[in-house]
């Protein structure tokens, strides 16, 4: 044995775990080794590290003393988790239902004795809707590893239903109104999920019907054999009607918006008194200094209705007719009648809408010869003079001098001359300034080394002393020394004034506390995520310095990720100050799979099937695998396919029509990390049949995307396609068949088939402060795509080209979310072969919500396009026979919009302003000029369309949704363009 005082050291460390269960990873959390000596806090912190993984129901610690030290052992009890549950029985509750009721998802943790517990869980929730005779079992049909199966069947029974409904006490309604807002009735199921809504509902009846006292109570309940007996205990109390007396100025509405009374509280002798106080406060911004407001409740001779009157004496109206200050130097007296006016204005208040009923439609209270307002006006506030916005104002001017360096000024009401007989008031404020006060020196006292304060505005030495600018040097030295691993540190800002005022000596003192490194990084809640890939992704590791900022930076990669629905990053024990933090990594993944399925029948393409597909963590990698598929069998439809085959060929194999993409996405390569490459591939396939054409097309499309700085990402993208187009005529021939956008795309392609080639880099520098919902910052992006055939189609045609386009954007902050935008944006497409064309899917299109609002999407025709369609036209008009027009002159003849054929070069310029309406309402205004052409040698610098309008947004996280309104001022109403366009898009340019 050891003797007295000695420290034993460990001589073995022992993890007990059942048979198969992995102790990967286990082994690091354990503080204590062999060798080491023995520290109870060592063991504890290795129980906490243990506990923190979430995979541990129980942990024992046993110590055995041996001659030459001690051997500790671990026992460690896995939780089990649930993988599978399977239900039967169950109508009335959805299994969905039972399993929120049960508290079950995919990888809960379960217990040995947790059967119970989920068996009284689901009877509740089986109570609350009424079946309170149901019966449960649930049980473990199978364990494989610590994974367990559970079965849960149901045999719901009878339910109880309303067998009598009453209501007691003071109803104050009639009984069939209290019947219909609850919605029960006899020989309904006894749900107390309806019941709680329904009482709900009649509550907020009551309080519509001004009981602003009403007690509605949850009922009693008494089952008998034949159904419930509910009796609903209601204490109405009297109905109230808000009356005001003496209200000459303003009439009984505009001062029932004052009252911001909603009857969710209950009208009290205290809550009168609030409201009589707002209703003197709201005149007092009106001018009336004098005004008194007594309150009284009369009771009617019944006691059923009572009248709350508000007896109000306005006195007289006075207005200040003079403003003066006296002493002021640093801030003119304009600048100071500015702060009262701002006070003024933001402790105004602010009317709700009428929501009070009253019982005198003719407003014959407080009447006059001249009729009283109905609104509240808003008077100039220069000319107001309120005591209390007084005194805030005069506090913040001190606070404003003091601002500039002035810390014994003081700001005080001189007099308030009043003249009775005009109501005017002159108000002369008196400021005494004194001296300035300067920044002398700026000193830190117990700052460890290494850690630097950037500069902070404000502190300059000889420059005027801030309290504010001190407050902000005090959170960036915190900060500083947080980066600095210093977590626990304390800073005290302590200026000292000269006995002078002029000068200030600023010190910030530190108390730095341990510098903090990281100790283990433990993850919790990995149930099908390779560790792997967390570990890749994370921004601090164990031994590095502990920075908060890379806490923060790890939560937001695992999110990026995609995996996981929630992430949380914290330390273990976050309030103790130590030199060692553990970290612990807690996430929730997504839900493994899941499917959507559905059928129908559509005239134009027969039964049809859709089915889509999602497994957002394939393989545990990050991988993001989605497919969507729809078939549909076009030889049942009723459509008449006689325009390039027979309806006999649709038979069998040939008349099946399918869409489908599967995509792989890998937001990012961990392998490649610390670069942020993300990478994505897509197959598409398509097969359409239509009237007057058959399209077929098979796709494979691989992309990366680097962020290679916040600012910067640079991607790559390539496509190779098979196309096959069979028409019956030219879009201009095909208009009256086509029925939708997609029919359009698809024709774009010319006739026969193409194995198509395109590769391209994109590149953008986002220097903006919010990606989506920009107020100020530049982006600037280019994009380019070679494109290239597989040998010559089947019509000969030879495509090799390079399509390039660059868009630079810039967003100034004019005021509070008040903000101008301006976009421009050009491009066009090389022939880098002589004999190669450029087909229409290729080419750049202009039109649409995220383009030229003024036109429908890609409906811009191009410049040199429009000019010959005019000639097309003029020349048909000439004609007696219209069989010699063109296909597209005669489209234009009966009134149709022809389709954009895109062009190789455009120009768009586009400028916005935005400015907020109210809440997350914004309204913006907009005008954008641009142009397309078809063939890049006629391009025409000034030969612009212009595009004008405004519409409405609404923030949200993803970025505004935004409802424009676009007017075309000058159309061309020869080729049948819309003079405006409705647009709705998500996000702003």
């Amino acid at each position: 044995m050891l003797p007295p005082g000695v420290t034993p050291l460990v001589t073995q460390v022992e993890l007990k775990l059942p048979d198969g269960v992995d102790a990967g990873g286990l082994s690091e959390l354990v503080e204590m080794s062999a060798g080491k000596a023995y520290s109870r806090r060592a063991v504890t912190r290795s129980v906490e590290r243990l506990f923190a993984t979430g995979r541990f129901a129980d942990i024992v610690v046993r110590s055995l003393p041996l001659p030459d030290g001690v051997r500790l052992t671990f026992e460690l009890t896995p939780v089990e988790r649930v993988v599978g549950v399977k239900v039967q029985g169950n109508r009335v509750l959805s299994r969905a239902q039972l399993l929120t009721a049960a508290r079950l998802t995919d990888g809960s943790d379960f217990f040995a004795d947790r059967e119970g517990e989920l068996r009284r869980a689901l009877l509740q929730a089986y109570a609350r809707r009424g079946y309170r005779h149901a019966q449960a079992t649930v049980e473990v049909l199978s364990r494989k590893g610590l994974g367990v199966t559970l079965g849960v069947a149901v045999v719901e029974g009878a339910p109880t239903r309303v067998g009598e409904l009453s209501v007691h006490g003071q109803a104050g309604l009639p009984v069939a109104r209290i019947y219909d807002a609850l919605g029960l009735h006899l020989g309904d199921v006894l749900d107390e999920t309806r019941i709680d809504a329904g009482l709900e509902r009649l509550r907020a009846l009551y309080r519509k019907e001004r009981f602003y006292r009403a007690k509605v109570q949850a009922p009693t309940l008494k089952v008998a054999d034949s159904g419930a007996q509910l009796s609903l205990p209601v204490i109405a109390g009297p109905q109230f009607t808000f009356h005001f007396h003496g209200n000459r100025s303003f009439a009984d509405a505009a001062l029932r918006g004052v009252l911001h009374y909603d009857g969710v509280e209950a009208l009290d002798a205290s809550v009168q008194a609030r409201m009589a106080e707002r209703v003197a406060n709201a005149y007092r911004y009106q001018g009336f200094m004098d005004v008194r407001v007594q309150v009284d409740e009369t009771p009617g001779p019944s006691g059923l209705r009572t009248v709350l009157a508000f007896d109000i004496a306005e006195g007289r109206q006075f207005l200040v007719r003079s403003l003066s200050f006296k002493g002021n130097s640093a801030f003119s007296s304009e600048q100071l009648r500015r702060v009262i006016s701002d006070t003024l204005l933001e402790k105004t208040p602010v009317p709700d809408g009428d929501v009070h009923a009253t019982d005198d439609p003719l407003n014959l209270e407080g009447r006059t010869k001249k009729p009283p307002s109905s609104v509240l006006p808003v008077p100039a506030p220069g000319i107001l003079f309120v005591d209390d916005a007084y005194r805030d104002a005069m506090d913040a001017m001190v606070e404003l001098y003091r601002e500039r360096g002035y810390l014994s000024a003081e700001v005080s009401l001189e007099r308030t001359d009043v003249e009775e007989h005009s109501g005017a008031v002159q108000v002369t404020l008196v400021v005494t300034e004194g001296p300035q006060a300067k920044v002398q020196a700026l000193l830190l006292r117990g700052l460890p080394s290494g850690i630097q304060m950037r500069p902070v505005r404000g502190m300059e030495l000889s420059r005027f002393y801030r309290p504010s600018a001190v407050e902000v040097a005090r959170v960036e030295l915190l900060r500083a020394l947080g980066k600095g691993g210093y977590l626990f540190s304390r800073v005290e800002a302590r200026p000292e004034v000269s006995p002078d005022g002029t000068r200030v000596n600023v010190e910030l003192a530190v108390e730095p506390g341990p510098k903090v490194h990281v100790g283990r990084v433990i993850l919790r809640g990995l149930v099908h995520t390779k560790p792997a890939l967390v570990e890749a992704n994370l921004k601090l590791k164990s031994g590095d310095v502990l920075d908060p900022d890379a806490l923060l930076d790890t939560q937001r990669e695992l999110i990026v990720l995609g995996v996981f629905r929630q992430v949380g990053v914290e330390l273990l024990e976050p309030t103790t100050a130590e030199p060692v933090k553990d970290v612990v990594i807690e996430v929730k993944e997504r839900p493994r799979l899941s499917n959507e399925v559905s059928v129908g029948y559509f005239l134009a393409e027969g039964p049809r099937l859709i089915d889509v597909v999602s497994l957002p963590n394939f393989l545990g990698l990050g991988i993001d695998l989605s497919a969507r598929g729809k078939v549909n069998y076009v030889g049942l439809s009723t459509l008449p396919l006689v325009s390039f085959e027979d309806a006999s060929q649709l038979q069998g194999w040939q008349g099946v029509d399918y869409r489908g993409n599967l995509s792989l996405h890998d937001p990012r390569i961990y392998t490649l990390l610390p670069a942020r490459v993300g990478a994505r591939l897509d197959l598409v396939g398509e097969q359409v049949h239509r009237p007057s054409y058959r399209f077929r097309r098979l796709a494979a499309i691989a992309g990366l995307e680097w962020n290679v700085r916040r600012w910067l990402t640079l991607s790559l993208q390539y496509e190779i396609e098979n196309d096959f187009v069979l028409a019956a005529g030219n879009v201009a021939q095909l208009l009256p068949t086509l029925t939708n956008s997609a029919d359009f795309l698809r024709l774009r392609f010319p006739q026969g088939r193409f194995v198509l080639q395109s590769a391209g880099p994109t590149a953008s520098l986002d220097f903006r402060d919010d990606p989506a919902n920009p107020t100020r910052g530049m982006l600037l992006s280019l994009t380019s795509e070679v494109t290239k055939d597989l040998g010559l189609n089947s019509d000969g045609h030879h495509i090799f080209t390079l399509k390039g386009s660059a868009n630079v954007s810039f967003y100034v902050p004019l005021a509070r979310r008040t903000v101008f935008a301006l976009s421009v944006r050009a491009g066009r497409i090389f022939l880098l072969d002589p004999n190669s064309e450029t087909i229409a899917p290729k080419r750049f299109f202009l039109g649409g919500a995220t383009t030229f609002r003024g036109f429908s999407e890609d409906g811009l025709v191009p410049e040199d396009r429009r000019a010959q369609y005019h000639r097309e036209l003029s020349h048909c008009q000439a004609l007696l026979v219209p069989s010699g027009c063109t296909d597209a002159a005669q489209a234009l003849a009966r009134g149709r919009e022809l389709p954009s054929e895109g062009g190789t070069l455009f120009t768009l310029a586009k400028s916005e302003l935005r400015f907020p309406l109210v809440r997350e309402w914004d309204f913006g205004l907009f005008f954008e000029a641009g142009n397309l052409w078809l063939s890049a040698p006629g391009y025409q610098p000034g030969k612009l369309r212009y595009v004008m309008g405004g519409g409405i947004r609404y923030v949200t996280p993803i970025g505004p949704l935004a409802l424009d309104l676009g007017l075309n001022p000058f159309p061309d109403f020869t080729i049948n363009e819309p003079v405006y366009q409705v647009q709705f898009s998500v996000g702003l340019f």
